[in-house]
């Protein structure tokens, strides 16, 4: 379909909190990235052997391996559309661009600060076997440096067959900060190898004393 071309990486630059920083301003202006859909015109989700499912993206179409053929279906997204994809749906873990060439995977917390549970949605929550420290000590160090944060909580939840951490931050201006500290935590999630996501909720759902991390008067 495409006359095979050599790919080119479009991220010349170290995987870092700045360099996730620039990958989404580049999304922000870009024309959009290129998704696969499948024959019923439904996106093509991947895998992993942990269970996670990811979208797998291209900045163009030369970035394909196998090259696309005339039977292959795909659409193009912009980054708004990224985001109002993972903010309804809950399942998709992150989004891995350019595996073949750049490889950049980003975590749905670079495009959205909300968890949604739907409606009569089953779900457990607890406290993890295996504490995430590394996401624990950067929350406590960031709450200790923000006076507007009462307390931060984290614990573990199952939705359906998907795990992933939760975390609630107790302050006036929790979306404002899970906006600004997002991109970092997606950093951490991928640098560390992380057992799970993170997600961040907005009501009481886990303000619990077994789930508190940080308080500012402790």
């Amino acid at each position: 379909m495409f006359k095979k071309k050599k790919t080119k990486n479009y991220f010349y630059f170290p995987r870092n909190e700045e360099s996730i920083h620039k990958i989404i301003e580049w999304l922000k202006n870009s024309s959009g990235l290129i998704i696969d859909v499948n024959s019923n015109n439904k996106l093509s989700v991947s895998v992993t052997t942990q269970g996670e499912q990811f979208l797998i993206a291209y900045t163009d179409v030369f970035q394909r391996v196998p090259s696309y053929k005339k039977s292959d279906n795909f659409i193009t997204i912009d980054y708004n559309g990224l985001v109002e994809l993972f903010e309804t749906n809950n399942v998709i873990d992150y989004i891995w661009i350019n595996p073949h060439s750049d490889s950049v995977t980003l975590n749905r917390t670079v495009f959205t600060t909300q968890y949604t549970i739907k409606e009569n949605t089953a779900i457990q929550i607890g406290q993890p076997e295996i504490p995430p420290k590394v996401i624990i000590d950067f929350l406590v160090e960031y709450a200790k440096k923000e006076p507007s944060i009462d307390q931060v909580f984290l614990a573990l939840m199952k939705n359906q067959n998907e795990f992933s951490y939760v975390v609630f931050v107790d302050s006036a201006e929790n979306k404002a900060i899970v906006k600004k500290i997002g991109p970092r935590i997606s950093e951490l999630y991928l640098k560390n190898d992380i057992r799970f996501p993170v997600d961040f909720v907005y009501d009481d759902l886990i303000k619990e004393s077994k789930y508190l991390i940080y308080s500012k008067n402790e």
